[in-house]
């Protein structure tokens, strides 16, 4: 089958139908992130309004501004509910039609595609590779859009409040950003040979069970069980080897985070000295420091986890290209 035949049965565009047909829930996911990340900038700058306005503003006006904060927080954890109940909707309704979709092409395999199988390995791709997936649409996803945009509107007020802290923190971002993407290829790599090794081991153990009978009958009961071990052996060494080697971005991203949280510090007491800066400011930026921790931690976590994500793609794209060699 050619090449053009074949990307026409990928599990991307599959699932590109899948999602274009929902489009008003995902519009509903960009609006509720799009406000989720505008609270979480408001919220730090009604506070230093407040500090600054403590010795020259009435008492009903910083009333009216601690009942506006109050106001503005219900309203973020009401978008994030939302926000969350939307993603969750969207990722498993799109899994779920993914099942379906595999599930159908299983019976469309050539024969010999099904004689070569293990016991169990279309089970496990269905329900292993695809719940993978839906994490990845329900959250990992929206994590890391929902930070991303968070970070940027840091970095724009950073740059606003000081050229050199938003220099220092844009820069520090871009290389956080690029040594994750940088290593997202091997490390996802790294986790498809894991996660073969372990269908592997599970299709093994399938095996032994079955023919347990046999091998108790022949005396043979240890064959089996060292056949298991070898393979489960070879899984847990592929796993570790992933999951070390996929932490070390992490490592030197928090290194680079703490660089740049005593830079900002010195940064806004210099400023503040230099009276450039006004105590509420100064809390601004210490407050949007604190703030980055968040976004920057589950960029961090779901970065991680991306080479899991990115190897079930992998893993269920070449599951879709078994059809074309059978036509």
């Amino acid at each position: 089958m050619e090449a053009n035949s074949l990307r026409e049965q990928s599990i991307y565009r599959t699932l590109r139908k899948k999602f274009s047909a929902n489009r008003g829930c995902l519009a509903g996911i960009l609006a509720t992130l799009a406000a989720e990340t505008a609270i979480s900038l408001l919220l730090p700058g009604l506070t230093s309004r407040i500090i600054d306005g403590l010795d020259r503003r009435s008492m009903a006006w910083l009333i009216s501004l601690v009942l506006l904060f109050l106001a503005t927080v219900l309203m973020g954890g009401l978008f994030s509910v939302l926000n969350t109940l939307l993603s969750e909707k969207a990722g498993r309704k799109a899994c779920d039609e993914l099942r379906k979709d595999i599930f159908t092409r299983i019976y469309r395999f050539p024969m010999a595609r099904h004689k070569s199988a293990r016991t169990g390995e279309f089970l496990e791709k269905i329900e292993g590779d695809v719940n993978i997936l839906v994490g990845f649409f329900s959250n990992m996803l929206i994590d890391i859009t929902g930070s991303s945009l968070l970070v940027l509107g840091i970095l724009v007020v950073f740059a606003g409040k000081s050229l050199a802290l938003g220099l220092v923190f844009g820069l520090l971002t871009l290389l956080i950003f690029s040594i994750f993407i940088g290593t997202q290829k091997k490390i996802s790599l790294l986790w498809k040979s894991a996660r073969d090794a372990e269908t592997q081991a599970f299709g093994e153990f399938a095996q032994v069970i079955r023919a347990a009978v046999d091998l108790v009958g022949l005396g043979k009961e240890g064959y089996g069980a060292g056949r298991f071990r070898e393979k489960f052996d070879r899984f847990g060494q592929k796993q570790v080897r992933a999951s070390f080697l996929g932490n070390i971005p992490a490592t030197i991203f928090y290194s680079l985070l703490n660089v740049g949280e005593g830079i900002a510090l010195a940064i806004g007491i210099y400023l503040l000295k230099r009276k450039e800066l006004t105590m509420g400011d100064v809390y601004l930026l210490l407050s949007y420091v604190g703030l980055l921790n968040t976004p920057f931690f589950l960029l961090k976590y779901q970065f991680t986890q991306l080479p899991v994500a990115l190897s079930a793609f992998s893993r269920l794209d070449a599951f879709y290209a078994v059809e074309g060699e059978g036509e």
